[in-house]
């Protein structure tokens, strides 16, 4: 147990911020704060940030893709062999154990791709050559396939094997990985606790422990910081509290330009959204420079969609929103909801507005709230816990909601996103992430265009149109890449900031 420094009070806070009031210990260990639980850490099923955060720690796949320029790197695969279009030829490192000393081959490759259901759309076999070589035989071409690659993979000696006549069959949840860090202890939502193993194929880690603690309270997990209690808080100590920080001795702050997105979703199944017109007023009614300036002391920058400006894909001629209230109004007059009586407290309509409990998410929708109102519509600003959030929006369970993509770096994201085929709740595998419901014929051929052209080159032009077709009709308001920020215990090295913000450097970080 690390006790909080100062004085009494700030000791008693930052007990009860970073152990509740149970009294509960927190193991000795490499502390970060995160806001949420994750769900699963299962990499087969997880979906949540957190869990893929955490899963990639404890789950090696045959490459990653968290890098500092988000290209590939081998981990459990010593090469990969692009036979033709369809077949890729997969050659292990030699001796490669999970954290139990097993070995780990070919067959649990085999298992955990069989076992994972939206892997195995575009695969037709997988075929064990030897203990360490395997193939895979896809359906088509399917140009995402490499990054698929980056799949943790599980024991099938703890998950067993998988009825190939029933590619939908789940296994048992997966806790046994090759990762750099095994799960050594997990307390409900609230703690999850990994030791480091030795015999990672990379090396092993520089921490003996990992301890994740869920702190969702903006405020506490400061104290904890203030305190003394917490090594790292990454991406959840809000821009207005860093003048705090960045006075404190004890600490130190670093940010770097992200790849992350946060836009606002319409259900566009839900009247007046299935508007695109009320759609477009949304967009010029907000003004995401005020918010910028104002909540992210200018720490983000203005997207245009999804793909950030230093991706390979990124297409800048697209339709952009500029704050125009006056256009804003015009387009609502237009699609038939003028407003009742000026600039009277009447509104055109209401809709309610989800975001996740955080205080600063919070503020921010509460900021587009009034700016909205400026137009004549009037917002509801409902907060729930990240989890229950979460699951309420993938259900399509929201009229108007905020979120965030991680990493967004293969842009058949955006098929995932946005093709009509991957509403979740109406997927059979719930595997899609177009929660929105939006629907688009031409956007839904180019993305299936782009996912069956393997060459970069020729696949940017498809990539090119379903951004200005999407920026045209907009099941998004693109709001910001926000800018990845750290804050630190002074004496930490070794912890570097990825794009993505992904948790991989934690195998290098040290305390003095």
């Amino acid at each position: 147990m690390r006790w909080c420094g100062r004085d009494g009070l700030v000791i008693a806070l930052c007990a009860w911020a970073l152990a509740g009031c149970t009294g509960e210990q927190i193991p000795e260990g490499f502390v970060v704060l995160v806001e949420s639980s994750p769900q699963s850490l299962d990499p087969r099923f997880v979906t949540d940030d957190i869990g893929t955060k955490l899963s990639k720690l404890v789950f090696a796949g045959l490459v990653t893709y968290d890098t500092v320029d988000s290209t590939p790197e081998l981990v459990l695969a010593e090469s990969i062999e692009v036979v033709s279009a369809t077949e890729f030829r997969v050659r292990l490192k030699p001796g490669l154990t999970f954290h139990d000393g097993s070995p780990l081959t070919a067959d649990d490759v085999r298992v955990t791709f069989e076992s994972t259901p939206h892997e195995m759309k575009h695969i037709d076999h997988i075929e064990v050559l030897d203990a360490l070589t395997l193939t895979f035989t896809l359906e088509a071409p399917f140009a995402p396939f490499l990054m698929s690659l980056e799949l943790g993979i599980v024991s099938r000696g703890e998950v067993g094997d998988v009825d190939k006549n029933r590619p939908d069959a789940k296994t048992r949840v997966a806790t046994l990985g090759a990762g750099a860090y095994a799960l050594q202890e997990r307390r409900g939502d609230q703690l999850v606790v990994l030791k480091r193993f030795d015999d990672y194929v990379l090396g092993p880690a520089h921490e003996p422990r990992l301890v994740f603690k869920v702190v969702r309270d903006d405020n506490a997990r400061l104290i904890a910081l203030l305190g003394g209690s917490a090594d790292l808080a990454l991406n959840n100590v809000t821009p207005l509290m860093l003048p705090v920080v960045e006075d404190d001795n004890g600490l130190t702050v670093e940010s770097e330009e992200s790849i992350k997105f946060t836009y606002l979703m319409f259900n566009t199944r839900v009247r007046p959204l299935d508007d695109v017109r009320v759609r477009r007023a949304f967009a010029l009614a907000i003004d995401r420079d005020e918010i910028i300036d104002y909540k992210f002391r200018g720490l983000a920058t203005k997207a245009t969609g999804m793909l950030a400006p230093s991706h390979w894909a990124y297409e800048p001629d697209v339709r952009r929103y500029a704050t125009d209230p006056a256009a804003a109004r015009a387009l609502l007059d237009a699609a038939g909801y003028p407003d009742p009586d000026g600039d009277g407290p009447k509104t055109r309509f209401d809709l309610t507005f989800r975001v996740s409990a955080s205080k600063f998410r919070k503020a921010i929708a509460e900021l587009i709230a009034a700016q909205l109102s400026e137009v004549g519509v009037g917002i509801r600003v409902e907060t729930m816990e990240f989890g229950m959030f979460f699951s309420q929006v993938h259900a399509g369970n929201f009229e108007l909601a905020s979120l965030q993509w991680p990493s967004p770096i293969e842009p058949d994201l955006l098929y995932v996103a946005f093709h009509s085929s991957m509403v979740p709740y109406e997927n059979p595998q719930g595997d899609g992430r177009n929660r929105g419901a939006f629907s688009n014929a031409r956007l839904d051929a180019v993305l299936e265009q782009g996912r069956r052209e393997p060459d970069r080159n020729l696949r940017k032009p498809f990539y090119a149109e379903a951004q200005k077709l999407l920026a045209d009709e907009l099941p998004y308001v693109p709001l910001w890449h926000e800018q990845n920020i750290a804050v630190l215990r002074k004496g930490v090295t070794g912890f570097q900031i990825l794009p993505n913000a992904r948790l991989r450097s934690l195998e290098k970080v040290s305390r003095e």
